[in-house]
């Protein structure tokens, strides 16, 4: 990254065990919340596709 003229910086600051646990938690949810909300896209693209019928591929 150097080379490019970037640098790196990051949050070096301790957080308290409260603050961790929280920051922990809101990850779990966060991920969690992606996978439901990309399984219902996936389901509701393959119901779409069901209800359109058949497709021609050109």
């Amino acid at each position: 990254m150097s080379t490019c003229g970037v640098t790196l910086e990051g949050n070096t600051q301790k957080l308290g065990s409260r603050d961790e646990l929280l920051e922990h938690s809101m990850s779990l949810v966060t991920t969690f919340a992606g996978r439901t909300y990309g399984l219902r896209s996936a389901e509701a693209w393959k119901w779409l596709l069901a209800e359109s019928g058949p497709t021609q591929r050109r």
